[in-house]
């Protein structure tokens, strides 16, 4: 009898010592994701306030404020990246019951496969940054948010942030095992506010085709491209976070971030880009009012009708599961919820639409919403396997 007293003692002991190393991990992992969502956070309001400078400004020195806060935000997320490396590697080491818990890298390295995108994102964005300063060195100054080393630069900044979704959702995903109820909704929010920033930097880039002169020329006809960009973004971000998080307005929330990003960027970036000019003793350019602009960029330039599309796609998805939808209705749903955000509309240009049919001809409209079919439906299938694959990984 005292044997197995002292016996179920030991393993009540080592059962409850397990809990608490993973209840730590858990810690561990969810510190680091938040790490590197700050660093994303950090980054897109950093963005928006260098496409300001750059727009009513032009292009002065390299480490302007707003590039010296822009590398700040990737360096906090490199090192929150760097950080869950290190310590994951040999926390698994040495503990057995992590051994299913991570994404392994090169037969050397334990980590929350985010970790591993936002760490890759953040090099790519360190090296984008004197790429892009010795590209204008060579070939002179440009401001075009579609140049070569801008679009790896802000392509670096949204994978920034879609790795710490993959992250915190995965955090969920241990909480849920663990019972760690605090901690888990902790990480639903924030893997929604990721996600709001992942789809805000790469609007960043969307939204540009939205112009007409980024149409694409032929010769006998143009094609704008814009809703073939935004019906890809929407479908592979939005149906991910819808799949992913058991919530019924997840797709809405991360617009609804989205747009208080914008908010917040319309309050913050017209006094800080006035700021900045008479810390520099600069003047706007000629072609703009010699009064500091009270406008933000990024803000007025938001394609608005996603919100209609996460609202919708939410409402499909709960169809579905309540009424037991088919897969192929879901889909048309889906499809028909997606292309709505991709009709041109923004508060700087409402009559964006009307603008886009009168530059082009019957072949030209016949063209941009064809090429926008192939778009959604490839990324609705990418959102769909994203989604599914985080709901179920590192658990």
């Amino acid at each position: 009898m005292a044997q197995h007293s002292i016996g179920n003692t030991s393993a009540l002991s080592n059962s409850t010592s397990q809990a608490r190393s993973l209840y730590a991990f858990l810690w561990l992992r969810l510190t680091c994701g938040l790490t590197t969502l700050l660093g994303a956070v950090i980054s897109f309001f950093a963005l928006s306030w260098d496409v300001q400078w750059h727009t009513f400004v032009g292009r002065d020195r390299t480490l302007t404020p707003p590039h010296v806060l822009l590398l700040s935000g990737i360096a906090v997320c490199g090192i929150g990246a760097l950080v869950a490396v290190i310590v994951e590697t040999q926390w698994v080491k040495n503990n057995q019951a992590m051994q299913q818990r991570y994404t392994p890298f090169a037969n050397r390295f334990a980590a929350p496969l985010g970790i591993y995108i936002s760490g890759y994102a953040a090099l790519n964005m360190a090296v984008a940054f004197p790429v892009d300063q010795y590209w204008h060195t060579l070939y002179g100054v440009d401001v075009a948010i579609w140049a070569p080393f801008h679009i790896m630069a802000i392509a670096g900044l949204g994978l920034m942030a879609l790795g710490a979704v993959y992250t915190l959702v995965s955090v969920a995903n241990m909480a849920t095992n663990l019972n760690a109820f605090k901690e888990k909704d902790v990480a639903y929010v924030s893997a929604v506010v990721a996600m709001a920033t992942s789809l805000a930097t790469f609007n960043v880039l969307t939204a540009q085709g939205i112009s007409p002169n980024r149409f694409i020329q032929l010769g006998f006809t143009a094609v704008n491209i814009f809703p073939m960009l935004q019906g890809l973004l929407l479908a592979t971000l939005l149906l991910a976070i819808a799949y992913a998080l058991p919530w019924k307005w997840a797709a809405t929330s991360v617009v609804g971030v989205v747009a208080l990003f914008m908010v917040i960027s319309q309050l913050a970036v017209p006094p800080a880009i006035t700021w900045l000019m008479q810390v520099e003793q600069l003047t706007f350019k000629s072609l703009h009012r010699s009064t500091p602009p009270q406008v933000s960029v990024l803000a007025l330039g938001w394609p608005m009708l996603s919100i209609v599309s996460a609202i919708l796609i939410d409402i499909a998805m709960h169809m579905a599961r309540k009424q037991n939808l088919s897969r192929r209705w879901l889909s048309l749903m889906l499809g028909g919820a997606v292309l709505i955000g991709c009709i041109p509309f923004t508060l700087v240009n409402p009559t964006a639409i009307l603008k886009t049919v009168a530059n082009l001809n019957i072949l030209g409209i016949v063209l941009t919403v064809a090429l926008a079919f192939p778009a959604i439906y490839g990324g609705m299938k990418l959102g769909r396997n994203i989604g599914q694959t985080m709901s179920v990984s590192e658990r």
